[in-house]
């Protein structure tokens, strides 16, 4: 890399290299039989060069980095296409950062998680089916199970060469039952940079938990009510938030909450974080991909708008700092993204809350996203997996029907926050009870 570096030096005035090597293991279920296992490996270099101030940028896959640096040819073209572009580019208003000090040390490599092996993997995948097996006969399970390894480094002509490694272990699991004359379907998963063996039966437990709620039904009626939201289901309200602090939507104008930094937009009980520095959280990193340090950023305290994210040329943009928050693929130029969103807990249990209802509903999956205007918070799903409540108990699942409503009002008619939180992909949240939902009754 610092061969390829140099000669880049000699024809743009500074640059930046990042490098990606992944390897990754999935194992595939189908139909409670195994359908394959596949090795999969990437490697990848990203070259972005400012020249006569306007950004440039290309990249490569097509051999390993240790090739293309003793390759001329390779390297040549990897800085031509950067230069090309360049001509063309974005008007640079950012540097590239100096070597960085003072790093949060983050555990996001498990060396267990790394020498998981296939069959050992198949034999986790087989256990998992046979669990929902052993108490729901008649499901048919599909399921993925994922571990990877990857190795960044990033290195820059301001002094900058800073590498990491990160293990991740992704399981999902979804099951799909036949009652009567309809048809159940279940969702389930964990994702992180750690192996843990109680995902072998924490999993199913959930889903022939569900399952088991899942074989009555309930009628709803159109009209206003309160809502569960359980921790698969919160996406819905926080991807309006995610998009609304994202420094480009800011930036581009479009975001409601592009000057709304110090208001009140959310229930004054509500704290959501971005944090990269969570142990073992999928998306935890030392540094973002510019090698910004990244950290544990309030972007809702008490109800209140703390911060947008960035990266270097957005906040460069709106004459701001970067967040930390600048991610890519070693295939694309770094963008503001959310790294972990995490919701703070409050103090009642799921089923305390449940106990607590009077009528109501709970919602634990949803499908049909985006097909409202989703960037001014409004939202429009159908109910994939949902349980009535009545007097405090769960009295069966509810068929074809619908919720909708603007995620920063419903935010603002908070009844409690759940104080047991679970992991969704990169989001880290309790369930949340809110009033005053729209339902539409298929």
């Amino acid at each position: 890399m610092k061969n390829i570096l140099n000669n880049c030096l000699k024809q743009v005035d500074s640059a930046e290299i990042i490098y990606v090597q992944k390897e990754s293991l999935p194992v595939k279920f189908e139909s409670n039989k195994l359908k394959c296992i596949r090795s999969r490996q990437i490697e990848g270099i990203g070259l972005r060069v400012i020249h006569q101030g306007q950004i440039g940028f290309s990249s490569t896959t097509s051999v390993s980095a240790k090739d293309i640096a003793s390759n001329p040819d390779r390297i040549n073209t990897l800085i031509a296409y950067a230069l090309e572009s360049a001509s063309f580019g974005q008007k640079a208003l950012f540097a590239f950062p100096s070597q960085v000090g003072g790093l949060k040390d983050v555990c996001i490599f498990d060396k267990d998680t790394t020498l998981l092996s296939a069959r050992e993997i198949k034999d986790m995948g087989e256990g998992i089916i046979d669990y929902i097996l052993g108490k729901e006969p008649d499901v048919q399970c599909g399921l993925e199970i994922s571990r990877s390894v990857s190795t960044i480094r990033l290195m820059n002509s301001s002094g900058l060469d800073v590498s990491y490694e990160r293990s991740h272990l992704g399981v999902s699991v979804e099951g799909l039952l036949v009652s009567g004359q309809s048809l159940i379907w279940v969702f389930d998963g964990e994702w992180s940079c750690k192996y843990s063996k109680d995902l072998q039966t924490k999993i199913p437990q959930k889903i022939t938990a569900a399952l088991a709620l899942a074989k009555r039904d309930a009628v709803i009626k159109t009209g206003q009510m309160p809502v569960i939201f359980t921790p698969h289901a919160v996406s819905t309200l926080l991807e309006p938030i995610e998009l609304g602090v994202n420094g480009k939507m800011v930036q581009k104008g479009v975001s409601p909450l592009g000057d709304k930094i110090g208001q009140q937009i959310v229930d004054l009980r509500l704290n959501i974080m971005d944090d990269a520095t969570i142990d073992f959280a999928s998306n935890s990193c030392p540094i973002d991909d510019e090698g910004m340090p990244t950290s544990r950023l309030a972007l809702i305290e008490n109800g209140i708008l703390k911060n947008h994210l960035f990266d270097l040329q957005t906040a460069g943009l709106m004459n701001s700092k970067s967040t930390g928050n600048g991610y890519r693929g070693f295939d694309t130029l770094p963008s503001p993204h959310c790294s972990n969103l995490v919701i703070q807990p409050g103090e009642m249990t799921l089923d305390e809350m449940i106990k607590q209802m009077k009528d109501g509903l709970i919602v634990q999956q949803v499908i049909g996203g985006g097909q409202s205007n989703v960037l001014a918070g409004e939202f429009s799903v159908n109910v994939d997996l949902g349980f009535k409540v009545e007097n405090g108990e769960i009295v069966g699942r509810i068929k074809d029907a619908m919720i909708a409503g603007n995620a920063y009002e419903t935010l603002n008619h908070l009844i409690e926050i759940g104080s047991e939180v679970s992991c969704y992909d990169s989001i880290l949240t309790p369930p949340l009870w809110v009033d005053g939902v729209n339902v539409v009754a298929g």
